[in-house]
């Protein structure tokens, strides 16, 4: 077969995967509009596709102790977003490798996906660290929802590549210490957060 035939493709929603991760290694010809895809996984390396959103409406109904607010908001989400591929570091590393191809993007606790990775150590108890390589299409600081799922897809790879320690259920609820975006299941188009 020529090397960019689709040999396998798998849709893996984030929160809601019934489905095994497939452990051959594919390359996606065109993306699915509901789901992230897995582009490849094999042993310790992932590849995941990262939709975002739109918001249709939104009222910011109170701000919360922690600095974000609770929202009111129908989310739909859309064809762009980013890829993303994951690899765990080395047993040992201490410290999260975050690659990415905006360069405006900080590289450090700031980001959303280096603080969903320290999320998931606390909430676990797994020591793994984690090489993320970000491909961003989704530009930084639109409205979006780019970096907010870039989390969301960060705390089910993690999750995948540790053995899955946590449910999809727990994943949900951790993903608002993050925020209130966070907590999209990227399984539906249209979704009502309150």
């Amino acid at each position: 077969m020529p090397a960019n035939t689709l040999h396998r493709q798998q849709q893996v929603s984030p929160f809601e995967s019934k489905q095994k991760i497939s452990t051959v290694s594919c390359r996606v010809i065109q993306r699915a509009s509901r789901s992230v895809v897995v582009y490849a996984s094999a042993g310790d390396r992932l590849s995941l596709f990262s939709p975002s959103k739109v918001n249709l409406f939104l009222r910011v109904v109170q701000r919360r102790e922690d600095g974000y607010h609770d929202l009111a908001s129908l989310f739909h989400v859309i064809d762009l977003g980013d890829d993303m591929e994951f690899s765990k570091l080395p047993a040992g590393s201490s410290v999260d490798k975050l690659v990415c191809s905006d360069p405006t993007i900080p590289h450090d606790d700031r980001n959303l996906v280096i603080k969903a990775l320290n999320l998931f150590r606390r909430k676990t108890g797994k020591q793994e660290c984690f090489e993320v390589t970000l491909e961003k299409r989704v530009p930084h600081g639109a409205g979006l929802g780019g970096g907010s799922g870039n989390a969301a897809t960060t705390l089910y790879a993690a999750n995948q590549l540790t053995g899955r320690p946590a449910s999809n259920a727990d994943l949900l609820t951790w993903s608002g210490d993050i925020g209130s975006d966070p907590t999209i299941p990227h399984d539906d188009r249209n979704l009502v957060i309150k």
